[in-house]
């Protein structure tokens, strides 16, 4: 008979391990047989009980590791042991005095197939009567008309015999799982792959005994419902409104794929409702749950979060608070997604606070610095491992610089936000719900504040002569303000709710990764300035749309970094100069020489308004030199 390792971790949990090591050894079995107790870094530390008993005892071990999850402690205890079979049982169960021999007799007579059982609850000495008797009614139902092994899909680590050298080839349980909850689903998953046969038997029973009350008890089991649905694509609360997975979930079929997800929900449903606390809280979180579907630790923050605020000030504030939980939750999971990239010049103040206010609404950072001789980089070095440089030795542009980051992007979407610019709040996630719902979306900026409160109003027109023209000689004026405002944008427009423009300002954009790299990055030939609007014009032609989200706001201190470099002149030279040079590969040079025709007409028209109104002192002076400049080539 082959020899059989029983693996148990263990945490935190005292008296029961050293009864269940006693019964294992105590087994009904001729074949060799050892318990090894891996210790997951418990908080009492090595227990010399257990260190005592495998002093005399050569068929028991004990181990003590730093905690890692009972994953790793699984892997572990088979690293540890001998046997060619391996019985993983939880630190709470009981086991009947034929158990280990029943294992290995169903592995023989099943060519060394896995086995597996169920492992229902006893909740304590005197659980509560509704529970006790939905406990009695599932254990019932799961052994009711059952007879012989039945293949399943899925596995429970409480009750599961594998084949030592197999379950290594398959690569053990997924480390990466530390709480207990789909870790042993996922094995099954990879027995199946690996052709390895996993055979049900619902009458090798080992029962649980977790003295724990009643909504412990219900997180715990929602964790591994919602663990489980996630694994397998499936939404669990969609999948309940069918009327055959309805079936399947109260008949608790085994070889569905579905079934421990549902199961693990009616479980909790029950569970809550039996409890003492007000129904409508807990099924406000239930439902809170499934729609952000949550596992593991969100879902316990979720319910330490509702309880505490129900027993310490009511329903209403637990309402509240469940609320705030949300949208803390909606923003973490939309940042998951996103990559936010900095360009970053001799900014080095204005840099750190606009990494901080992406830090939690992105899952990760990358800087781009363009030779900068403060210390920038240095500051950048500084921070956690969620940033990462690119540290150029020149200034190579705005538009190559975003590019490098560009390249390095994995995940669904980038954020480009200047670095005189800050995020608001849940703005990230303002954007990522927009794109969400517009999938031809492919580009979209939030709005932004200046410093002085004022929205800055980066939704803009693609340049035209007539738009030109009409501004200019004050034409637009006989237009009412809605109109105006639709048809001009820019400062024109009052901002009320999404919609989709020609072209945004590149100062805090969230862009589809998905038409990047359909339609490219930016045009490097534009140094600064110039290249977001023949970007967004390329993304309008190749069929993704750009779209303005005032609701997502940033505040932006604007053009320190040009600042560094040119003054007001030169800057606004830069701008037409790069503008001219997108607008001539649209529409040609004929089409660039009437607009800036047209542009020194309007900024004459303005100067000379402002000089006879006197109004502000001086600024009449740099329209008309600009309307000169225009009529001498615009700035090229």
């Amino acid at each position: 008979m082959m020899s059989l390792s029983v693996v148990i971790p263990t945490f935190g949990r005292t008296g029961r391990v050293e009864r269940l090591v006693e019964e294992l050894l105590g087994q009904d079995v001729s074949a060799p047989i050892e318990v090894v107790v891996v210790e997951d870094g418990s908080p009492q530390g090595p227990r010399e009980g257990l260190r005592a008993m495998a002093a005399i005892r050569p068929s028991l071990r004990y181990v003590w590791k730093e905690n890692g999850g009972v994953a790793a402690a699984r892997n572990r205890g088979v690293r540890e042991s001998t046997g060619a079979r391996i019985l993983f049982i939880d630190d709470d169960m009981e086991v009947d005095p034929e158990f280990a021999r029943r294992h290995l007799d169903l592995a023989a007579a099943n060519g060394g197939a896995w086995i597996c059982g169920p492992s229902p609850y006893v909740l304590g000495d005197r659980p509560p009567r509704a529970i006790d008797a939905y406990r009695l009614d599932l254990e019932r139902r799961w052994l009711e008309g059952r007879e012989g092994a039945q293949e399943v899909e899925l596995v429970t680590g409480a009750n599961l015999s594998v084949d030592r050298a197999r379950f290594l080839e398959v690569g053990g349980f997924d480390e990466q799982v530390r709480a207990a909850s789909a870790e042993d689903y996922l094995l099954g998953i990879r027995a199946r792959l690996a052709g390895i046969p996993v055979l049900h038997f619902p009458d090798l029973v080992a029962r649980h005994h977790d003295p724990v009350d009643a909504i412990t008890f219900g997180r715990r089991q929602a964790r591994y419902a919602k663990a489980t649905a996630e694994l397998l694509g499936i939404d669990p609360v969609a999948a309940s409104r069918s009327r055959r997975v309805r079936a399947m979930a109260a008949a608790h079929d085994p070889r569905r794929p579905l079934t421990p997800a549902l199961r693990a929900l009616k479980i909790r449903a029950r569970l809550l409702a039996a409890h003492a606390l007000p129904l409508g809280t807990l099924e406000a979180a239930v439902r809170l749950a499934e729609r952000l579907a949550l596992s593991g630790a969100p879902f316990a923050r979720l319910m330490d979060t509702l309880i505490s605020a129900q027993a310490a000030r009511g329903w209403g504030e637990g309402r509240a608070a469940a609320a705030g939980f949300r949208r803390r939750e909606e923003g973490r999971r939309a940042g998951e997604r996103v990559t936010a990239v900095v360009v970053s010049y001799n900014t080095a103040d204005l840099l750190e606070a606009a990494l901080a206010s992406v830090a939690a609404q992105a899952a990760t950072a990358i800087v781009v610095d363009n030779a900068s001789t403060d210390d920038s980089v240095e500051r950048v070095r500084r921070r956690a491992g969620d940033v990462r440089l690119i540290a150029n030795a020149e200034n190579v542009g705005f538009a190559r610089a975003n590019n490098q980051a560009l390249a390095q992007v994995t995940t669904e979407f980038a954020l480009l936000l200047n670095s005189d610019a800050e995020a608001a709040p849940g703005a990230v996630e303002a954007l990522v719900r927009f794109m969400d719902g517009h999938a031809l979306a492919g580009v979209a900026s939030g709005g932004l504040d200046g410093t002085d409160g004022v929205s800055q109003k980066p939704a803009r027109r693609f340049p035209a002569v007539g738009r030109t023209l009409a501004e200019g000689l004050r034409l637009h004026k006989l237009l009412p303000s809605g109109a105006r405002g639709r048809w001009l944008l820019g400062t024109y427009w009052d901002e009320a709710g999404p919609r989709p423009v020609d072209w945004v300002w590149g100062t805090f954009l969230l862009v589809r990764m998905e038409a990047v790299r359909e339609v490219g990055g930016f045009d490097e030939r534009h140094f600064m300035y110039g290249e977001d609007i023949e970007w967004c014009a390329r993304m309008w032609g190749r069929g993704w749309q750009c779209w303005i989200v005032p609701e997502a706001r940033a505040l932006h201190h604007g053009g320190r970094s040009a600042a560094l470099t040119w003054d007001r002149a030169q800057r606004d030279g830069r701008i037409w100069k790069e503008t001219y040079r997108v607008v001539g590969d649209l529409r040609g040079t004929t089409y660039v020489a009437l607009l800036k025709a047209a542009t020194a007409l309007a900024y004459s028209v303005e100067g000379v308004v402002r000089l006879l109104k006197g109004r502000p002192s001086g600024e009449w002076r740099y329209y008309l030199r600009t309307a000169v400049a225009q009529w001498r080539g615009g700035g090229a």
